[in-house]
């Protein structure tokens, strides 16, 4: 029987289900879900079976945009070869935010032919943690990024190549904002949010005046949260006249959608 474990970590929480059975008959089960603080890795720990003998168990991990910076950058045009442009964009997201790389893992992914890297920094307690939690249930670590990036892999693969998109993903303690146009992603960031709604709105008026006739404004939010999405419709809806609102009953579905062939 195939089984995979899905981790999804927070600022403040982590989450951890499993996926079983062949692909035309999936089984999820949730595991459990549990507070845990980013300085103390040990409280990242949940109470996980062991698997059958010489059964191996992957992990996808998801990490949150509290725990995570983004940046998009055009590279240079001397840059030669996929480690070097990967080493480029790490270095530039490095220098704009001023991370210290001993609190922050880097990595970078060049978009073929585009001439762009998407760098992510993840908090290197996460990291750690999540190291430390595979190794003692004898799991394989496959996928180690941002959700976001595994919300755009699911979102822009539905999309027209030649759309211009804004992508607001509401996580319960931080917000990310992705652009794209002409498939190819243009900006990246994130920012802690600590449940203010205004700031949710102030951003998502920000995001629409930068925008253009042709752009559309996707925002999506979690269950948990007690945004005033309606107030966001009253915001731009009479003065752009193209949001498109998706509320799912819980948007960290997709990132079982990201993770299919």
């Amino acid at each position: 029987m195939n089984e995979s474990l899905h981790m999804y970590v927070t600022g403040s929480t982590v989450q951890l289900r499993r996926v079983a059975g062949p692909p035309w008959r999936r089984r999820l089960d949730d595991i459990g879900a549990k507070p845990w603080r980013p300085a103390e890795p040990a409280s990242l720990g949940l109470q996980l079976a062991p698997a059958a003998r010489r059964f191996k168990r992957d992990l996808h991990v998801h990490v949150g945009a509290a725990l995570c910076r983004l940046g998009v950058f055009e590279l240079p045009a001397g840059v030669r070869g996929t480690g070097e442009a990967e080493a480029v964009g790490c270095a530039r997201l490095r220098h704009e935010l001023g991370l210290d790389t001993a609190q922050w893992r880097l990595r970078a992914q060049v978009i073929p032919r585009r001439g762009i890297a998407v760098a992510a920094a993840m908090a290197t307690q996460a990291v750690d943690a999540v190291a430390a939690f595979a190794a003692t249930h004898d799991l394989r670590v496959v996928t180690l990024r941002p959700f976001a990036m595994g919300l755009w892999n699911c979102v822009q693969a539905r999309q027209a190549s030649g759309a211009a998109r804004t992508f607001v993903a509401v996580e319960p303690d931080a917000l990310t904002v992705l652009r794209w146009s002409e498939g190819t992603l243009r900006e990246a960031y994130s920012m802690q949010h600590a449940g203010d709604a205004g700031l949710l709105q102030r951003e998502a008026r920000r995001l629409a005046l930068q925008g253009d006739s042709r752009d559309t404004l996707a925002l999506l939010a979690h269950r948990d949260g007690a945004w005033d999405l309606s107030g966001l419709d009253g915001v731009l809806l009479p003065a752009r006249g193209y949001l498109q609102r998706s509320r799912y009953a819980d948007f960290r579905e997709l990132m079982f959608a990201a993770e299919a062939p």
